[in-house]
Parts: C-alpha cells; structure tokens; sequence
C-alpha cells in the first residue's frame, strides 16, 4: 500500500492537487492511504521550497507544481507496486540470501545444526566481536548462547532456524 501525502496550508492549488491525487488512485484502484499535512513544520520538514508538494513513502515526488489527474498517475504509477506481494517462497529465498550476505560480512564460514545446537563457525581473522554485541547477544539470548574463541553456540529450543541465525547476525 502506498502512502501519499498532500504538503500545503490548504489553498486552492494544494485542494485541487489532493482532489487529483484521489482521483488518479481511484482510477488506478490503487491501494492507498491519502493524508493531508498542513502544518507548517512538518511541511519544513520535507525540505520543499513551495507548496503544494507531493510525497509518496516518505519520498517527496513534486513540489510547487499544480499537477493534473495524468500527472499524479503517472507519478503514482512510478511509485506503486506494480507485481503485488511476492510468494512465500521468493520472500525466503531472498530473506535466506540477505542472511546469507550478512553471515559472510561478518565472517561466518558456516552455520550447522547438531542435536539442538546452532554452531556459528567464523574466520577468527575477520571476527571483531565488540563487547557491546556480546552484551546484546547475551540480552536476547540469555542461557541459550556459549561463546568459543572461533564460535557461537546457541541452543535453538524453541526459537526458528532462520530466526535464531538472524537474531545472531543483527547482534555482531
């Protein structure tokens, strides 16, 4: 869904400019949540130097322009998500992939599983373990995690593999 946000004290350019807005996403039958902002510092806040201004997801897209229907469909379509919410196995295989290039920045060489265990093997010459991860890790982890010199031992009970991998790397 996207989020478009109309920038203007309420004159009759930033009327007109969310009037077309929401007749472009109904015409698009997009979903969408329109908002209106009119206060001047939020308005400041974007960083435009005149009104109306246009922003979707956060991103300001026009500014002191009165923009037509077409105009905010095109802008709309730009920014929209035009192949909907991917698959269950997609999101893992990139969700799996991410872990995958963090485990490897970070120095993992591998991850195994053994009798309830997640063993961390990491390169000892990349490993730059900070004591404030070590804390974190500890915090979220508590008496499930053991520390080697050259590994990090986690006993999985009941948390998720990907979950419990995941959990470890957004620590170091």
């Amino acid at each position: 869904m996207l989020t478009i946000k109309v920038l203007g004290p309420g004159c009759a350019k930033c009327v007109r400019v969310q009037e077309n807005v929401q007749q472009a996403v109904s015409e698009l039958n997009i979903d969408a949540q329109i908002e209106k902002v009119t206060e001047l510092d939020k308005i400041m806040s974007y960083g435009i130097r005149a009104t109306p201004g246009l922003v979707i997801n956060e991103k300001v897209v026009s500014f002191g322009k009165l923009l037509n229907v077409n105009d905010c469909k095109k802008i709309i379509e730009e920014y929209s998500d035009k192949y909907g919410k991917p698959p269950d196995e997609l999101r893992k295989f990139y969700s799996n992939l991410e872990l995958r290039l963090i485990a490897y920045n970070k120095g993992l060489n591998a991850v195994k599983y053994d009798e309830g265990l997640i063993f961390f093997n990491f390169d000892n010459k990349k490993l730059n373990v900070k004591v404030e991860n070590i804390s974190k890790l500890v915090k979220n982890f508590g008496n499930k995690i053991r520390f080697k010199p050259d590994a990090i031992i986690l006993r999985k009970e009941e948390l998720e593999f990907d979950e419990a991998v995941r959990g470890v790397m957004e620590c170091l």
